[in-house]
């Protein structure tokens, strides 16, 4: 081959691989930011939809805390004549989660001992949270029971000397407000 042939073959292997290396270097930067953006896009799409959910679901919490709210004030007196030895009140917001508010400070209850088991538009099957009485004389573990949805008290549990109820107390969008109401019993 000529020396001034292979030269030039050599320049031109040399240019050639000099614009492919910018082309290549172009399209990495061009399609990289491409790529970044549909990133960031989708990026702040999902966000946004973590904090709309996070706003719904903060109103229904909202909604369900006042609700237990009202209930207790408006019918504390009553419930406390209906439950001598106390009542709690209880939201439950979806399947997996309960919301506990302790009406007056007769029991320790633990909150985190009540499950929710099966929840439909008939009826919620749950685990009683474990209760014990501030004297320290009745404890109650975990308890499973099925009430229904429709709005009402039912008789769960009787031992110890005591009459546990349950019940729906207001069932609406926001989530379901529940009660556990006790009594003594001879």
């Amino acid at each position: 081959m000529n020396p001034n042939t292979a030269h030039t073959l050599c320049q031109i292997g040399i240019a050639v691989f000099s614009i492919l290396t910018i082309l290549c270097t172009y399209g990495n930067y061009h399609f990289g930011r491409q790529s970044q953006a549909l990133k960031d896009k989708v990026s702040t799409q999902i966000q946004e939809k973590v904090l709309e959910n996070q706003q719904t679901t903060n109103s229904k919490l909202g909604k369900l805390l006042e609700k237990m709210q009202h209930v207790s004030e408006t019918d504390h007196e009553k419930l406390m004549q209906e439950y001598p030895l106390g009542y709690i009140l209880f939201a439950i917001k979806d399947k997996h989660e309960i919301i506990g508010k302790q009406s007056q400070q007769e029991w320790e209850i633990d909150w985190n001992s009540a499950r929710i088991l099966a929840l439909d538009e008939k009826q919620i099957l749950f685990s009683l949270p474990n209760m014990r009485s501030n004297d320290g004389e009745r404890k109650f573990g975990t308890n499973t029971v099925t009430i229904s949805r429709e709005k009402g008290i039912a008789l769960v549990i009787k031992a110890f000397g005591v009459e546990i109820f349950s019940g729906v107390l207001v069932d609406d969008s926001s989530g379901i407000v529940c009660i556990i109401g006790l009594k003594e019993y001879k």
